[in-house]
């Protein structure tokens, strides 16, 4: 399943995981030379329509910009690394450059992305006016994923 297409591709019919994906979020900033990223979710093999986020197996996040990282889930550590693309002694590769990452209780910025419903649900408004009184900063490129 993906963003970019409107039906699931089964690419073998006794396999035992479902792969979503949006290969190239971002991809209307390109042009401005923004970062841009690719985000992947790795489910057992059921119906997705209604499925919980918690009953993914594996997800990965990848930014490719300046930096070129993936934060990458594994469910049977059930933690969060962050992997990087470096050159070592001539070798590209990916590293862990930081082990069970973890969401801060706090933050000072936020990204609400697709501002244009704000007309069509006045919750979402009044969620964005919150942390605009609250002192966040706004921050949005146009990608989830660098966001």
């Amino acid at each position: 399943c993906s963003e970019e297409t409107a039906h699931p591709v089964i690419l073998n019919e006794e396999g035992s995981y479902i792969v979503t994906f949006d290969p190239l979020d971002g991809s209307s900033i390109v042009d401005a030379n923004f970062a841009v990223g690719s985000i992947f979710g790795i489910w057992p093999k059921i119906d997705l329509i209604g499925a919980s986020c918690r009953e993914m197996i594996g997800a990965c996040l990848a930014v490719y910009g300046t930096k070129s990282c993936a934060l990458v889930y594994d469910s049977e550590k059930d933690q969060v690394d962050e992997l990087t693309y470096r050159r070592i002694k001539g070798e590209k590769k990916w590293v862990i450059t930081e082990e069970n990452m973890k969401i801060k209780d706090d933050g000072a910025t936020f990204a609400p992305g697709n501002l244009s419903v704000v007309k069509e649900l006045p919750g979402y408004k009044h969620a964005i006016d919150w942390f605009i009184e609250n002192g966040y900063k706004l921050r949005y490129s146009g990608g989830m994923a660098p966001d």
